[in-house]
């Protein structure tokens, strides 16, 4: 006889709406993921958008449907609140099941303004993960350095496991697929067929993602390159993958990242890429071939995105989309099951105990 499935309940202040649909797609495929290698996963998703009084009224909310789920004798294994503020809602109590948060760089990086500044926000953010890491079971980190942030005292289990890549859909196109991608994309058509297109994956009006240096660093190119920037935001993300692919390289200029999805995106999809040193794009690919990392201002990232566009033009060089095996979504989702699995063994066993 088969044991049941596990069950969670992931907590999150961030997830797709009816006004924001294409919101953390990273987090719906990790979800998508989670339920085919057969984890009974219920999200529960509020926004909290900085105000108190909606984690107040998410806290009710979600002690209310951890109730309603043991009284209908189908209680969670777990919680998992995605980023250390979602855990705000997580009832202070123990709720009859451990609790997992994980950490994805903003909690604990802070928000800096436009100017880098640190802001009042981005301390409250880091002073309600660090409260939320002295009280969770176990913790996962989507990239290593972001343990510099936390509490010393730790839980005893602590695991580094990124976003992935669906390797199934992000993958590089031939040179004719990519002219038909496009052609068929709305917000390609438009350029030139020899345009030398740099994917700029992020809002411009988010300071963290510094827009106005990648503008800037494409504006300097030297026309001969014919390189346009491209800004790929609110596409739906069942879109992406060939939009991506069927561009010549990705800049990525943030002021920092936890683990940056849109870098493996790209590498998978065979696109070269220019990323600012941030998060752990150096320690996974500060060595792929296609793939450079700099430290420096305006001028640095263009020679180096220049660099990258003379060699396409001379040589059709492209990055190479193996560097973004290791980070395969379907790996990644069953390493965390494994997490998932060793924290609800300790839970249930606490609870014998209890009992």
């Amino acid at each position: 006889m088969n044991a049941r499935p596990l069950r969670a309940l992931w907590v999150t202040c961030e997830w797709p709406s009816p006004d924001a649909p294409q919101r953390v797609p990273f987090l719906v495929q990790r979800a998508t993921f989670l339920r085919r290698a057969g984890v009974d996963l219920e999200v529960f998703a509020f926004r909290g958008a900085g105000r108190p009084a909606r984690y107040l009224a998410a806290r009710r909310a979600c002690a209310l449907r951890l109730a309603d789920a043991r009284a209908a004798g189908r209680p969670f294994d777990l919680i998992d609140a995605q980023w250390g503020q979602s855990a705000m809602a997580v009832p202070t109590r123990r709720a009859g099941a451990p609790l997992v948060v994980t950490f994805r760089g903003s909690d604990l990086e802070g928000l800096p303004d436009a100017r880098g500044r640190d802001t009042l926000r981005g301390h409250l953010l880091r002073a309600l993960s660090r409260r939320a890491a002295r009280r969770a079971d176990a913790w996962v980190l989507v990239a290593d350095h972001l343990r510099l942030r936390l509490p010393r005292a730790a839980p005893s289990l602590v695991a580094t496991v990124p976003s992935g890549v669906d390797r199934a859909r992000f993958r590089p196109l031939d040179i004719d697929a990519r002219a038909a991608a496009r052609r068929a994309s709305p917000l390609l058509r438009d350029f030139a067929p020899d345009a030398r297109l740099v994917v700029f994956a992020a809002s411009p009006a988010n300071p963290i993602k510094r827009f106005d240096l990648a503008r800037a660093a494409v504006d300097r190119l030297p026309a001969r390159l014919g390189a346009r920037l491209v800004v790929l935001q609110d596409v739906d993300h069942a879109d992406v993958p060939r939009t991506m692919a069927a561009c010549d390289a990705l800049l990525m200029t943030s002021r920092h990242e936890g683990s940056p999805n849109v870098v493996k995106e790209a590498l998978a999809c065979g696109l070269p890429v220019v990323a600012t040193d941030v998060g752990d794009v150096r320690a996974r690919f500060g060595d792929a071939p296609g793939c450079r990392v700099v430290d420096g201002p305006v001028d640095a990232l263009r020679a180096r995105l220049a660099t990258q566009l003379e060699a396409l033009l001379a040589s059709g060089a492209r990055a190479d989309p193996a560097w973004a095996a290791a980070l395969d979504e379907a790996a990644l989702t069953d390493r965390l099951i494994d997490v998932y699995r060793r924290v609800a063994a300790r839970g249930a066993r606490e609870s014998t105990h209890d009992g």
